[in-house]
């Protein structure tokens, strides 16, 4: 924690399990308390397909069949994924794994699919968020399966292990350092309550 010239207090290298609520108090005269929900989190790896040919199993057709995985790990908070084919969305299983120590979570969906149905179609994969608070830049990756056995990558996330935050009423400066500096990026709130005690003449939040 650092406490700036323009009476700002600085969170800094926050993890997801800072996740919470946070009081300041400040007593001069009268008492005065304020609160904030701050939530951290980070895309992690972002969603990553892995495609694969299997040997045809018990459907209709006699084509082999396509195994798509899409995965996501070092994801915060609790992740969701979808996969599509040609713009729909299809049927998978997903696992997932954690929270670790950290609040962080690995996130995997599974789907089996007829070449047929997949040949020549773009292949996409979104991570999203469990919690709609949440607003972040789409994270997508998406590639075209052709049969010939050329996977065309369209878009991929670059990894990062860069935190994102948000709140809406505590004092945060243009350089976004409010803060919570990381690069504008920490949407932070721990599991219990938290009070930051500061002098009388400093004061954090907006009133």
């Amino acid at each position: 924690m650092e406490i700036k010239e323009n009476d700002t207090i600085v969170l800094q290298e926050l993890q997801p399990n800072a996740t919470g609520t946070y009081e300041c108090e400040v007593s001069i005269i009268d008492e005065i308390r304020k609160h904030q929900d701050l939530i951290v989190y980070s895309q992690g790896t972002g969603p990553q397909l892995n495609i694969s040919v299997e040997p045809d199993g018990p459907d209709e057709d006699d084509q082999e069949d396509i195994q798509i995985e899409c995965e996501a790990e070092g994801v915060a908070p609790l992740p969701d994924l979808t996969v599509s084919v040609n713009g729909k969305e299809i049927n998978t299983t997903e696992t997932l794994e954690g929270p670790d120590d950290e609040g962080f979570y690995t996130v995997t969906s599974n789907s089996t699919l007829s070449k047929f149905d997949v040949d020549g179609f773009e292949i996409r994969c979104e991570l999203f968020y469990a919690n709609p608070n949440i607003t972040h830049a789409e994270f997508i990756t998406t590639e075209i399966y052709d049969s010939t056995g050329a996977l065309t990558s369209t878009e991929m996330p670059e990894e990062t292990t860069e935190m994102e935050a948000s709140l809406d009423s505590l004092q945060h400066s243009p350089d976004c350092s409010y803060q919570v500096r990381s690069t504008c990026v920490l949407l932070l709130a721990v599991p219990m309550l938290t009070q930051l005690f500061v002098s009388p003449y400093i004061s954090i939040f907006s009133m």
